[in-house]
This record gives C-alpha cells, sequence and structure tokens, in this order.
C-alpha cells in the first residue's frame, strides 16, 4: 500500500498514523526493557484502535547505538521525520518526558500535528487485556 492512499482516509475512523511516544532510556525505577515493553503495548493498543504506529525507538536501536551521540542524532533526525508522515503523535507521559519525546512534541506541534496525551481511561478495554 502506498503512503499516499492511506494518508487521504483521514477522515474516517481509525486508519490513521499515530506516532508513539514514550521513554527510551532508562529512568527511575524503569529499565530500558521496562520501557520497550511499555512502547510494544501502546502499539499493540494503536493497532486494536485501527490505527497504524510508528514508534522509531522500537526500530532505530536495532541498528543504531543510542549510546553514541552521532547515532543517537541520527536516529532523532530520521524520528523527526516521521513525525511530518503521521496524523497525530501519542505521548505517555506517565513515565516522565524524556528530552527525545519533548523534541518529538515540539516537532509534531511545529507541524500543525494534534499531540495527544495516553490516558489509560482512554482505552479500558484495551489496557485491560495489556496492562500499561
Amino acid at each position: 500500500m502506498r503512503l499516499e492512499s492511506t494518508k487521504k482516509k483521514k477522515d474516517t475512523p481509525g486508519n490513521k498514523i499515530i506516532f508513539v511516544s514514550s521513554p527510551y532510556a532508562p529512568r527511575g525505577l524503569w529499565t530500558r526493557e521496562d520501557n520497550l515493553e511499555l512502547a510494544r503495548k501502546l502499539c499493540r493498543v494503536v493497532v486494536q484502535q485501527g490505527n497504524i504506529p510508528i514508534a522509531p525507538h522500537l526500530l532505530f536501536p536495532q541498528f543504531l547505538d543510542d549510546e553514541d551521540s552521532v547515532e543517537r542524532d541520527m536516529g532523532m533526525m530520521a524520528s523527526l521525520a516521521l513525525i511530518m508522515l503521521c496524523d497525530e503523535l501519542w505521548y505517555y507521559p506517565e513515565r516522565g518526558i524524556s528530552a527525545g519525546m519533548q523534541e518529538e512534541m515540539d516537532r509534531a506541534d511545529e507541524e500543525l500535528i494534534p499531540c495527544i496525551t495516553w490516558e489509560k481511561s482512554l482505552y479500558p478495554s484495551a489496557v485491560k487485556k495489556f496492562p500499561v
């Protein structure tokens, strides 16, 4: 499927491209693996809502080293470019807003892409099945 044909379906329920913004790096009690598990669960809920998730922090660390500042910057640059392809950005604030998440939200704001706070209460059946 070509991306442009997907973008034409904006007015129908579901079928939106959703940028999933959640922490990646360890913070407080949460390990990197905890944060990756959270991102996977959030993406699953996006799909259950009939939408398409984009979560670069699940993809880019497969081949870019987040500990290397040059490679991290390359990943962030690519993530920020992907935001422009999305209909909405959904962010998960319960573990804090990381610097990367803030950059993503700032870019979405610049591009007039709605930033929506992830709230468990909005998706009770999905959260019950896949607690986040």
